[in-house]
């Protein structure tokens, strides 16, 4: 069942095409028909004296299916030759780790982790910093942000500049 506001809306859309089909239909002027049925012979006529265009056949698409595979089939025949894999897959994965590959991983983690630190100081730095600097005080922010902790920034005294 439906609502009062549905029921109101399905009948004043009902009116209106019963209102609708109550009007006349204007037919088109009869020099719009043959205009249009000039156009239609003009092109109908060019289109058939035009050469035939080549069609796509079926076995188009089997051919440009068997050539993608023939390319990556190709693709990966080159890799295998020319590329070899790590020492520890030819070892099956259960190779030792040698002193060398332990300390590489370590230098690789602690530069991660100080990379990890800068951003953090930089999302809190641009958290607390107003984004309408402009001028004057854009430059002092960017030189306070850039000075290392415990350093003089670019000017030597370490102080900001108020001028802004």
């Amino acid at each position: 069942m439906m609502s009062e506001p549905d029921n109101r809306l399905h009948d004043e859309i009902a009116e209106g095409e019963r209102w609708l089909a109550a009007q006349p239909t204007p037919g088109p002027a009869p020099e719009a028909v043959e205009r249009a049925k000039a156009a239609a012979r003009r092109e109908l006529m060019r289109t058939s004296a035009e050469p035939a265009r080549a069609q796509v056949r079926p076995w188009h698409g089997v051919l440009a299916a068997a050539a993608s595979l023939a390319l990556a089939v190709g693709v990966g025949w080159y890799v295998v030759r020319t590329h070899e894999p790590p020492a520890s897959t030819l070892a099956g994965g259960d190779a030792e780790p040698t002193l060398d590959t332990i300390a590489a991983a370590a230098a690789d983690t602690t530069q991660l982790a100080l990379f990890d630190d800068d951003l953090t100081e930089l999302e809190d730095w641009s958290a607390e910093e107003s984004w309408s600097a402009g001028g004057a005080s854009l430059y002092e922010a960017m030189r306070e942000a850039l000075a290392a902790e415990g350093e003089n920034g670019p000017a030597g005294n370490g102080t900001r500049n108020s001028q802004s």
